[in-house]
C-alpha cells in the first residue's frame, strides 16, 4: 500500500509593494497605510512588515505577522531619515517566503509646526507706574509644543498705537 501526496510545496510567494514605494514624505506620529500584493501557488499564510531608516541596510520589525490583506496602518516612528524603506514578506504554509522593498528612499520627517506659541505677561500687566530710568522686571511665560526659540519685547507708551523694542533673543 502506497499513497499519492501532491508534491511539497517549493514555490515562494511573490511581493509587490505599491505604498511606499519611494519619494514619499511620511510625518512622524502620524498614521499611513503600507500597502502591498502578495500572491502564491498555494496561498499566502501571512506577512512581515520592517522598515529601515539607512537605505535597507538594517531592518526594525514592524510587525511580524499580519493578514495578507494588503494594507497595514502604519503609526510612524520617530526616526527622522531621507533614507527609508519598507519591506514586505509574506509567507505560505509551507515555509517559503518571498520579499519586497520600496524601490526607492522616502522620507521620515518632523511634523511642521503651524501652532504659533502662547505667551501670558505676567509683569507688568496693568495698572503699574514706572519713572524714567527706574529698572522694571518683565515678567513672562511663553510654551510652544517644539519649544520657543526667542522672546522680543516691545513697549508702547501711545495705548498701542505705536511700539518701539526692548528686548530681543531673550530666552523662556
Amino acid at each position: 500500500n502506497f499513497t499519492i501526496a501532491p508534491p511539497p510545496d517549493t514555490t515562494d510567494p511573490s511581493v509587490t509593494i505599491n505604498d511606499p514605494n519611494g519619494g514619499e514624505t511620511w510625518y512622524i506620529g502620524t498614521s499611513h497605510n503600507i500597502l502591498w500584493s502578495a500572491t502564491d501557488n498555494v496561498a499566502v499564510d501571512h506577512v512581515a512588515l520592517a522598515y529601515s531608516t539607512n537605505g535597507g541596510s538594517t531592518w526594525s520589525t514592524i510587525t511580524s505577522s499580519t493578514p495578507n490583506d494588503g494594507s497595514y496602518s502604519w503609526t510612524i516612528p520617530n526616526s527622522p531619515t531621507s533614507s527609508a524603506k519598507v519591506k514586505v514578506t509574506a509567507y505560505d504554509a509551507a515555509g517559503n517566503s518571498g520579499y519586497d522593498i520600496s524601490n526607492s528612499n522616502f522620507i521620515i520627517d518632523e511634523p511642521s509646526d503651524t501652532t504659533p506659541p502662547t505667551t501670558n505677561l505676567i509683569a507688568p500687566n496693568g495698572g503699574e507706574s514706572y519713572y524714567v530710568g527706574e529698572l522694571a522686571l518683565i515678567r513672562w511665560d511663553a510654551n510652544d509644543y517644539s519649544g520657543v526659540n526667542n522672546i522680543i519685547i516691545h513697549y508702547s507708551i501711545d495705548g498701542s498705537i505705536s511700539w518701539s523694542m526692548i528686548s530681543t533673543n531673550e530666552s523662556n
